[in-house]
């Protein structure tokens, strides 16, 4: 073996064993997300929370999102994501500049609740919300960026494209995530609000969810999935805790 097919060699052993730190880093991380993601679970099952029908979750559901979780933790280098830990990240990358957009989207949101109220029974009271919305923020993070954006790319990129077009794909899947995401909260607005359900609040929740949605897969993109997880709390302390659990809800009780 020449010195040049050595130095080769060299490097892509050096390459792999990266790619396999990161990911186990990942999981030892994503572990510590599911026993966070169990406990909330605990307490939404245990405390006498007042909560509406939609912000119920099974244990069998939680248990399904940690197995996808797993997956996509395992697929995420494969398909162009970086660790939850990655070296080359700072944390300002990871967790600062991500909160900051994140609360700034929740001020939006507020402004268009002062415009056109969702109304009472669209929020949870805090410290209620403080439960319901880690949860649902976290449970959502996993199911559309960790598992479905990544197995989709990996897929389709991956598998069928043999590697081309990476970028183009994730963009394709980070908006067409975004669209999706949008019609379930539509959804799920005339389901259980219907007399909240307006064009207004339709063009409001769209703003709001095309950006949050497409910019956690952007933050997920370049710096892992801790920094689409912080936009997602970054969004929902502002809008759903402070907000919708405490301040937005005095104007309901006075």
């Amino acid at each position: 073996m020449s010195a040049l097919q050595r130095l080769v060699g060299k490097r892509r052993t050096t390459k792999g064993e990266g790619v396999q730190n990161n990911i186990s880093i990942s999981l030892k991380i994503y572990l510590g997300l599911i026993v966070m993601m169990l406990a909330l679970t605990g307490m939404l099952t245990i405390l006498p929370l007042v909560i509406n029908q939609g912000q119920q979750t099974s244990w069998l559901f939680v248990i399904a999102v940690a197995l996808l979780g797993w997956i996509g933790v395992i697929l995420s280098p494969k398909a162009g994501f970086p660790g939850m830990w990655e070296s080359q990240v700072s944390n300002k990358q990871r967790f600062w500049i991500p909160i900051l957009m994140g609360l700034g989207l929740g001020l939006v949101m507020f402004l268009f609740d002062l415009v056109h109220p969702l109304g009472r029974e669209a929020q949870t009271k805090f410290p209620d919300s403080l439960i319901v919305f880690s949860l649902a923020g976290l449970t959502e993070e996993i199911i559309i960026h960790l598992f479905l954006t990544t197995l989709l790319i990996w897929l389709i990129s991956g598998l069928l494209l043999k590697g081309r077009y990476q970028e183009p794909i994730f963009w394709l899947v980070a908006v067409g995530g975004a669209m999706v995401y949008w019609l379930a909260q539509v959804n799920a607005i005339m389901t259980y609000f219907p007399e909240q359900f307006s064009i207004t609040v339709t063009v409001q929740i769209f703003l709001v969810i095309i950006v949050t949605i497409t910019g956690g897969a952007y933050f997920f993109r370049k710096s892992g999935f801790l920094a689409a997880l912080s936009l997602r709390y970054g969004f929902y302390l502002v809008w759903h805790i402070i907000w919708g659990g405490g301040i937005g809800l005095v104007r309901y009780f006075m």
